[in-house]
């Protein structure tokens, strides 16, 4: 950190989740060692922790208060650090109503409205924020508009994180450092992100910033120490949402499907994401679960659905690519014939002329499509390992300008291999490395 920023000598800083206050004694302890003043502002909607502090060396200005609506009254801090609350809204405790009052959807955990009011409240001129958070909020959909805001304001300049959780909680975190001011690189171009990994605080090689990305999303920073490797230049010819329809079931379908479901039924094969790998179905050939039932050979009786359920398995019993949404690399299936139902969370690509089917799959069984999926994803599916596959990601997926009828011939032989080789070449990458990690994937 450039303390000569500080020319007066005195730093206010401010912990909008403050605890006990350790971070902000931390602070105060480094700028003290620094010649520096601090000024210290903890905010908390619980301050016994910080009234109960055995250490009272340093005065804490002390706010009790839910930080995210409290009335800052225009004020200004130096530096806004610490490790807020990880508040996601899947679970029914700490859900709010609608969406985030920062920008993020509704889905957005509260961890990024703290991150988004304190690149408001940090000066902004040479400024500085450093929060711990989960490290799914570098990835997650609906904390997009909240991303997008900070590198309007900011610039990142550091990143700690580390696999094995370090922190009581049951994410894994990181540790993001931000810049503002005049003098701040643009995020993009030259402009490179210190490193560190673990619980040893290891330094690790500078992450060179990326610049505009889809849904603006910070995946760049962990992919490279994921193991996911770098992408050369793309011989493109669009996306692939300009060939198909990306959709996904939801709880309707789910509870739509419950009770119809047998392995005596008559009707189509229920596909489950389970059964699903690179270019190939297992369906009847292995188990597998649906609404906390096991299945041999699950089939949907269609007479049994509800008139909305009977029109969504009239809309699903087309040709389309069937894609699992958890897995290591992107694993797709055709069905040329129209003839399964996706369970939930199955997705399903539909295209526009059904004969693309197969050159869909072909490209969604590539190296090149798990990276480009990965990149934007890394770091939010169920383990460290697995890439988590959305309408969103697979709709920004670049479809390779060159022919693709070797990458067909060899999906269709099942000769997976050959396939996302041959898709790569479309591509114009001949990369080893690349190949490499995606086989070892499969």
């Amino acid at each position: 950190m450039p303390f000569e920023a500080f020319a007066d000598g005195v730093v206010r800083v401010l912990d909008l989740a403050c605890g006990d206050g350790r971070f902000l004694l931390a602070a105060a302890r480094t700028l003290r060692s620094r010649g520096l003043t601090p000024v210290l502002t903890g905010a908390d909607i619980d301050l016994r922790g910080l009234r109960a502090r055995p250490d009272h060396s340093e005065a804490i200005e002390a706010i009790e208060t839910d930080s995210l609506h409290h009335d800052w009254a225009g004020r200004e801090f130096d530096v806004v650090l610490g490790n807020p609350p990880f508040l996601s809204q899947m679970a029914t405790a700490t859900v709010r109503a609608g969406g985030s009052r920062f920008g993020g959807g509704p889905y957005a955990d509260a961890a990024a409205d703290f991150l988004a009011l304190s690149v408001r409240l940090v000066r902004r001129d040479g400024g500085r924020v450093g929060l711990v958070l989960p490290v799914s909020l570098l990835t997650a959909r609906d904390a997009g508009p909240i991303r997008a805001e900070v590198c309007r304001r900011a610039v990142i300049h550091s990143l700690w994180w580390s696999v094995e959780p370090v922190f009581d909680a049951f994410v894994r975190t990181c540790a993001i450092t931000f810049e503002t001011g005049t003098r701040r690189r643009p995020l993009g171009g030259s402009s490179a992100v210190q490193q560190w990994t673990g619980a040893a605080f290891r330094a690790a090689p500078d992450i060179v910033a990326s610049g505009a990305t889809v849904n603006d999303h910070w995946g760049w920073l962990i992919a490279s120490s994921m193991g996911v490797p770098e992408l050369p230049a793309l011989n493109t010819a669009g996306t692939l949402s300009e060939r198909g329809l990306v959709t996904a079931n939801f709880r309707d379908q789910y509870y739509g499907l419950v009770g119809a479901v047998r392995d005596d039924a008559d009707g189509p094969p229920l596909i489950t994401t389970g059964l699903i790998d690179p270019g190939r179905c297992e369906w009847g050939v292995r188990s597998t679960r649906f609404a906390k039932q096991t299945f041999v050979a699950p089939r949907v009786d269609r007479s049994g659905l509800a008139p909305f359920m009977q029109r969504w398995a009239e809309r699903c019993l087309v040709p389309k690519v069937l894609l699992a949404t958890q897995s290591r690399v992107l694993e797709a299936v055709a069905d040329p014939d129209g003839a399964w139902l996706p369970a939930v969370p199955v997705i399903r690509v539909v295209p526009a002329e059904p004969r693309d089917v197969w050159e869909i799959a072909a490209v969604l069984t590539s190296p090149v499509a798990s990276v480009l999926v990965a990149e934007q994803s890394v770091g939010s599916g169920l383990s460290a390992a697995t890439i988590r596959v959305s309408q969103r990601t697979l709709n920004t997926v670049a479809w390779p300008a060159g022919d693709l009828t070797e990458a067909v011939t060899a999906l269709r032989d099942g000769d997976i291999v050959a396939c996302g080789s041959a898709v790569d070449t479309a591509y114009g990458v001949d990369d080893p490395v690349l190949l490499g990690w995606w086989r070892s994937k499969l």
